[in-house]
């Protein structure tokens, strides 16, 4: 997902405004191209903290920026649901689930960056 940190890099920089949604795809874009450096098997401690920065930044930024500035909110509310959904499954019965649910929040975070990106040209 390094590709998803750099395309939430470029849209924080296309975006320009409001700050606090550039500072949450900085901190997204951050926390996804570092988790390569740190694979879960080897330092499952900072693998977990970059996932929940990731997975906090995003729905935040995503919910945050509005549509008259290019956003769409109702993509941050599913983002933020996948995010919750993916705390529960790690720490409950559903974690056969858990893979599944997290590609249900990369794909919705892939179409509000698409969007976005889109609404932007």
């Amino acid at each position: 997902m390094v590709c998803a940190g750099l395309a939430a890099a470029c849209l924080a920089v296309a975006l320009g405004h409001p700050e606090r949604v550039v500072v949450l795809l900085a901190v997204f874009a951050a926390a996804r191209i570092s988790i390569g450096w740190a694979p879960l098997d080897a330092h499952p401690s900072a693998h977990l903290v970059l996932a929940l920065a990731a997975f906090v930044a995003a729905p935040w930024a995503a919910t945050a920026l509005k549509s008259s500035d290019h956003g769409e909110p109702v993509l941050g509310r599913v983002l933020a649901a996948f995010a919750l959904a993916t705390a529960i499954a790690l720490r409950s019965r559903l974690r056969p689930w858990l893979g599944l649910v997290e590609r249900g929040f990369y794909a919705a975070l892939l179409a509000w960056l698409v969007l976005v990106a889109v609404r932007l040209l």
